[in-house]
């Protein structure tokens, strides 16, 4: 018996081991893929109740079913869907329109047992009469936010556009991860498309919360059933604030801030009459001073030696644009002198002990807190290479906060250096100088850079005010324009080498930048043209027939 008992116990152990899953291996991340559909899509003449059976490349994840299938025009019945492993059929409602395109369109919301998302959407047509609309619009989108965006196409029809986009939307689609998208199964007749950031279902667009991106042409026009429309592409963006205060306050009793919501140049400014000004009682004082730091493009400093700890001043300020030249209305604010002042002189930029990298031809900046007067019976700076040669530095004072400097002969490439500051030679407002006797700036110097050029030719029906940009695939923030000429050439003399990326577009309002439309009150894009490679800029080299143009994909 206990034999018998023994032989059990162990059959039934690998039993249970032979069902169990295998442990470990690498993690599935393959995206599911439709492989058929039955009927296939392009179906006429289905009645009601009509089905349809889709095979995916994986077990779906049925949670995500309801959230995932749509179907165009909007039906008052939803759709009903079955699942059972890799098969999902959907069955039609029982009102169906007569001599109706039906298109369902399955999103990549949809994802397998793994939470993989599906490779991309896809749309099939069937229709209750016996032919099928073969309209189609097909873009790109470029999205600095997300690898894929969500579209939605709306049916004009005479509407406004500013109130259309407040409703939802007829159609409904997603790019992949490339940025590619489609609508299909398009009936003759004017659109109007739009590109969200986020993965979102077809609602009423909020313009205030939402990334997204209008096309240059309005209306789109699909004049017969097989029209395509391609190259219908589009740049994501987020609409900008307005430009207002966000704060501003006096700091000590000398020196007060004021905050931005948007950044702002005082080197920059297009209007030369900005207005900073104090009052108190009845008297108006200008500040001595007015600049911003090296790194903080949302703040102006100011510094006066003209009032009296506690005392409740008006600040006011007018004229100043932003980097999209929009001007601050005049802003008045009361704001209270501090009643002491405990504020010691700081280094605000760069943070001491910090490794800076710069290249040979750049200066070396710090930016104190306050005004500084310096003690010029000693060494101020002095500046060490790390094998132990000294160098005299040459300094150059931007404004009594902020000073410059290169040691003598210039920063040598691909070598580190010290910067050492005397602390007790720099003295604040309030007599007191820096609190660190010593302080020390780390400095790698990076290699030599280089400088080439691009020549060529801009090859499309926008080329009338046209502008080329190249971005730094390196520094994205980078960016270099130029002009394109009359008979469509352009050249950028001097680019640091490196990757850079192309593209065009046709500057309408003359201001020198991309206008990227707005959805509500709706203004259309400037049009642009991306080139579709890298190009790589070496020194002393100049890269020619660098033709941007149309390509025939999409």
């Amino acid at each position: 018996m206990n034999k018998i008992f023994r032989t059990s116990v162990l059959l039934l152990l690998i039993g249970c081991a032979a069902v169990s899953p295998p442990s470990g291996g690498p993690k599935d991340i393959t995206p599911p893929s439709l492989l058929s559909v039955d009927p296939p899509s392009g179906t006429t003449n289905i009645t009601s109740n009509f089905s349809v059976v889709l095979t995916f490349s994986e077990r779906l994840d049925e949670s995500t079913l309801d959230k995932a299938f749509r179907i165009a025009p909007v039906l008052d019945v939803p759709l009903d869907i079955q699942l059972k492993r890799e098969k999902a059929t959907v069955t039609f409602p029982d009102n169906l329109v007569i001599d109706q395109t039906y298109i369902i369109t399955i999103d990549r919301d949809l994802m397998d047992e793994h939470k993989n998302r599906l490779d991309q959407t896809y749309q099939h047509a069937f229709s209750t009469g016996s032919e099928i609309a073969k309209g189609e619009i097909r873009g790109k989108i470029d999205n600095p936010y997300d690898k894929s965006s969500t579209l939605f196409l709306y049916r004009v029809n005479g509407n406004a556009l500013d109130s259309l986009f407040t409703t939802n939307p007829d159609y409904y689609s997603e790019s992949d991860d490339k940025g590619f998208y489609h609508f299909s199964f398009l009936e003759p007749g004017d659109y109007q498309v739009l590109a969200v950031g986020a993965s979102v279902g077809p609602v009423p667009i909020n313009p205030a919360r939402m990334s997204y991106g209008v096309h240059w042409e309005s209306p789109l026009t699909i004049s017969s059933s097989t029209d395509t429309l391609r190259n219908v592409n589009m740049r994501i963006h987020r609409e900008s604030t307005a430009l207002n205060v966000v704060a501003a306050h006096m700091e000590t009793r000398c020196r007060g801030v004021i905050r931005f919501t948007n950044p702002v140049s005082l080197k920059n400014q297009k209007q030369p009459s900005i207005v900073l000004q104090i009052e108190i009682t009845g008297d108006t004082i200008i500040p001595e001073l007015v600049h911003q730091y090296v790194d903080g493009s949302n703040e102006i400093h100011f510094h006066t030696s003209q009032l009296k700890p506690g005392e409740e001043v008006r600040l006011i300020i007018s004229g100043i644009v932003d980097s999209l030249d929009q001007e601050l209305e005049l802003f008045e604010v009361e704001v209270a002198v501090p009643e002491v002042d405990t504020s010691d002189l700081e280094i605000i930029h760069p943070a001491p002990g910090k490794t800076i990298n710069i290249h040979p031809e750049q200066t070396f900046e710090i930016q104190f807190s306050d005004i500084v007067t310096v003690d010029m019976s000693d060494t101020l700076i002095r500046i060490q290479r790390k094998d132990g040669v000294f160098f005299s530095p040459i300094i150059i004072w931007d404004n009594p906060t902020q000073l410059t400097l290169v040691p003598e002969g210039g920063w040598e490439s691909e070598k580190n250096y010290e910067v050492m500051l005397f602390g007790h030679h720099f003295i604040g407002p309030t007599g007191v100088p820096l609190p660190d006797s010593v302080v020390v700036f780390k400095v790698s110097v990076g290699k030599e850079v280089g400088y080439g050029g691009i020549m060529g030719f801009v090859l499309w029906e926008y080329s009338d005010n046209a502008v080329v940009a190249a971005k730094s695939i390196e520094k994205p923030q980078k960016i270099h324009q130029t002009d394109v000429n009359f008979d469509g050439s352009y050249e950028f003399k001097s680019l640091p080498s490196g990757f850079w990326l192309l593209s065009t577009f046709q500057d309408v309002n003359m201001d020198g930048r991309y206008s990227f439309g707005r959805a509500v009150e709706f203004q259309p894009s400037e049009p642009f043209l991306d080139y579709p490679d890298t190009v790589e800029v070496r020194a002393n080299w100049i890269i020619e027939g660098i033709t941007i143009k149309r390509g025939k994909k999409q």
